[in-house]
């Protein structure tokens, strides 16, 4: 609405200036031409009842100075108080349109000129190409339910190149830099710890996470998140704003390697899984009846089924 109040000043302009110098023709005297060209347009434009911006000084001084359009007029929303140039502003833009709507302009409007253009034709349809006979048509892969797009088949192959298992954590501090990340300590069976960033710090206090069983993710590629490194990751459920680490079956041990139902466990995994992979395995990983579940298929270990309390179906993991 506001360009196409623009556009109409403009072009009314133009005509004024064109009608001015035809008729006027100022270039001929040499006395006060820049007054008499100011005030011929002034006069030329007020005939046309073209808006006057009222937030513009030049042009305030001159609603005071001199006589203008009645069509002109100042008012204030009575929603937000927003000035309001009637009748150029139907409706208030500071406040969702819920003010004055000051009454339509009675001259030639810019919808008026849009709507007597021509509108063009809409594209033809390409034509359906026919099947040839013994020309069988190509099934469309389908996605399993929830999987974003990646079908079961991928998200079960990329699944057989990740290493889960079971991990304790053995030690908890804050991020030196990261108000919301903490640094984790894993002992994950053998001589060198390894060291996580989990963002847990709003959802779980220090001392509820402290020589707590967790599943985690092996082999992903290490990374740094603001300065530090972090070489594994802790798998956990959400829904909105809530947070809950997946839980090991009961009676685990650290070091004990979790795999899928009706599986076996995963062998010659990568020292680093390919991201594009775990993006396609984390389309699946959902959670389902309360157990933590990778394309239908519910984690496990040799003790029984990994669980994801509070959290409703198809909450996701990773």
């Amino acid at each position: 609405q506001r360009c196409g109040r623009f556009y109409f000043r403009f072009g009314s302009a133009c005509l004024a200036a064109r009608r001015f110098f035809t008729v006027q023709m100022p270039f001929e005297t040499t006395t006060n031409k820049l007054d008499q060209l100011i005030n011929s347009l002034e006069n030329e434009l007020g005939e046309r009842s073209v808006p006057i911006n009222p937030d513009d000084p030049w042009a305030a001084f001159r609603l005071k100075t001199f006589s203008v359009s009645p069509f002109l007029q100042v008012k204030s929303c009575d929603s937000c108080s927003y000035k309001l140039t009637s009748p150029f502003e139907r409706k208030c833009p500071q406040c969702g349109f819920k003010g004055e709507q000051p009454e339509a302009f009675p001259l030639l409007t810019v919808e008026k000129m849009l709507a007597s253009l021509p509108k063009p034709a809409p594209a033809p349809a390409a034509p359906k190409k026919k099947q040839q006979k013994g020309e069988k048509q190509e099934a469309k892969p389908k996605g399993n339910g929830g999987n974003g797009g990646s079908s079961g088949d991928e998200v079960s192959e990329g699944w057989k190149k990740c290493a889960v298992q079971v991990s304790k954590i053995s030690s908890i501090e804050k991020h030196p830099t990261a108000e919301q990340l903490y640094v984790i300590q894993l002992d994950v069976g053998s001589d060198k710890p390894r060291q996580v960033c989990a963002g847990l710090v709003k959802h779980y206090e220090p001392e509820k996470l402290a020589d707590r069983l967790v599943c985690t993710m092996m082999n992903l590629k290490p990374k740094k998140l603001r300065g530090v490194a972090s070489t594994a990751m802790i798998l956990a459920g959400s829904e909105g704003d809530q947070v809950r680490i997946v839980d090991p079956p009961q009676g685990s041990a650290v070091g004990d390697v979790l795999y899928l139902d009706g599986t076996e466990p995963n062998t010659n995994t990568p020292k680093a899984l390919s991201s594009t992979i775990w993006s396609k395995v984390v389309t699946g990983f959902k959670v389902q009846d309360g157990k933590a579940t990778v394309a239908g298929k519910v984690l496990i270990s040799s003790k029984g089924a990994c669980a994801v309390p509070d959290l409703p179906n198809g909450a996701e993991i990773h």
